[in-house]
């Protein structure tokens, strides 16, 4: 019997949260689901102080990450029995388009728009819940190993 959509994403984020030398591993807990389904996931994350640089806004490396994670979540839920779906990334693209605050909810809305044979690419959104604004987006592509025809 397959795992659902929500135990591969549940499993996923305790598995990092559970690594004591992972540098976010009290980030994971902090997100919180709010829809996984075949090709799209969305997740809201509250921003901490500990999240912002001495400007007050999101650190871009988090945001880098954030895409990172939601990204490769989303491609963990595809279903589709001919590949091992978390891959490995190849690149990524990110456009920085707006600061977020402490205190502010972020909305990550990611979205699988091309598999091939072998490669992956995933768009991810991060809104501001409050007003709608997108603050960044970002294109991540990911090698997708074939499972193994033996």
């Amino acid at each position: 019997m397959s795992k659902s959509n929500k135990e591969l994403v549940q499993n996923y984020f305790s598995n990092y949260s559970s690594k004591s030398d992972f540098f976010l591993k009290n980030f994971f807990p902090r997100i919180k689901v709010i829809l996984i389904s075949n090709e799209k996931c969305v997740f809201e994350i509250i921003v901490k102080k500990e999240d912002c640089n001495d400007g007050g806004s999101v650190f871009g490396g988090l945001i880098a990450s954030i895409i990172d994670i939601i990204s490769t979540v989303t491609l963990l839920t595809y279903q589709d029995p001919k590949h091992n779906y978390i891959g490995t990334s190849t690149d990524m693209a990110i456009s920085f388009l707006s600061p977020v605050k402490d205190g502010e909810t972020i909305v990550c809305e990611s979205y699988v728009y091309k598999i091939g044979k072998s490669l992956a690419n995933i768009h991810t959104i991060i809104k501001e819940k409050s007003s709608g604004k997108i603050v960044a987006s970002g294109q991540h592509t990911k090698f997708n190993q074939p499972h193994n025809k033996l």
